[in-house]
């Protein structure tokens, strides 16, 4: 059973020592751990979850704290994530703070436009509700943005970090001039010009996977396909494929963008020529087989899915009261 620590500042109580699972408090480092002791611990985590308030109970709690102590218990769990989890790092390199008090305050590296919800609704072609929208090196952004106890209960209940202005700040890190790398690519684009259901899919799956760390892609896939109206599932399958692949070879989220901006789809060999070219670079660097890093690409995977659910019951244990 986990011990009850009453914090110093004030009585409210949260659980921090996970008491026969001392490992749950240093889950920042898991590299050493072979594929079955991540198995192990992932059903160590996925328990101590279930003992911590539910859903209702987080969301109750976070309803009942004043206006003036939400930041303060906002603060106090990016201490422990940082402490405890990688779930914040790859967002710290953007400079983009997930717990930030406004969404509106935080520093982004594209120009911000904001417009009403109507406006905001006719940029995006799928005419769906979005808080934010990137085109032509501006994110534009709406009324709607979620309020940081909105973004508290979302992490605390469905493991996740980020939000839609987040997920257009990756979308114009894709949005570069195309460099060809040979005849053939400049060919390749004056035949297929208006070849872009492979464009948005590759978009559409860097910006949900910088975003959604720790989701299984066999969940992420589909949900992107029907959201996007996506007919050729390959284009999806291809892109995680590669963009995992590159975030296992140490290639981070921005330079992954980048690469987009200067790629495109080959119908013959069936890839994303710039991203895979530099895949295989890397990877015969490192050496690594084919094997060998999928390996380690299916262990990132499993990393990040503990990561993302430790994050989601730190947040629990701060509610517990």
């Amino acid at each position: 059973m986990a011990t009850i620590v009453t914090t110093q500042r004030d009585d409210r109580r949260h659980l921090y020592d996970p008491g026969e699972h001392p490992e749950l408090c240093r889950t920042r480092d898991l590299a050493d751990y072979d594929p079955q002791q991540l198995r192990t611990l992932l059903g160590v985590v996925k328990q101590q979850n279930e003992q911590l308030p539910n859903d209702s109970e987080i969301r109750g709690f976070l309803g009942r704290l004043a206006d003036r102590d939400i930041e303060e218990f906002a603060d106090e769990l990016k201490l422990r994530l940082r402490r405890e989890t990688t779930v914040l790092d790859s967002l710290d390199e953007e400079g983009l703070d997930p717990l930030a008090p406004d969404l509106r305050e935080v520093k982004l590296p594209y120009p911000v436009r904001y417009v009403s919800s109507q406006e905001l609704r006719e940029m995006n072609p799928f005419h769906r509700e979005v808080g934010a929208f990137y085109r032509g090196g501006t994110i534009f952004v709406g009324p709607n943005l979620p309020d940081l106890r909105t973004r508290l209960a979302t992490l605390a209940t469905r493991g996740i970090l980020s939000n839609d202005l987040f997920h257009e700040v990756y979308h114009g890190h894709q949005d570069g001039d195309v460099h060809y790398a040979s005849l053939d690519d400049v060919l390749h684009a004056l035949i297929y010009p208006n070849a872009v259901e492979w464009k948005l899919a590759l978009a559409e799956s860097h910006a949900w996977l910088s975003c959604l760390r720790g989701f299984k892609d066999e969940v992420l896939i589909p949900v992107i396909r029907t959201s996007y109206e996506i007919e050729n599932v390959g284009y999806l399958e291809r892109a995680f494929k590669a963009i995992n692949e590159l975030n296992t070879l140490g290639v981070s989220d921005k330079q992954v963008g980048k690469l987009i901006g200067q790629t495109h789809w080959d119908d013959e060999t069936g890839e994303y020529v710039a991203l895979e070219r530099e895949a295989r670079r890397l990877a015969q660097e490192k050496g690594h087989t084919d094997g060998s890093l999928a390996e380690q690409v299916r262990k990132r995977k499993l990393i990040e899915r503990i990561q993302a659910l430790r994050a989601m019951g730190i947040v629990a244990e701060l509610c517990a009261n």
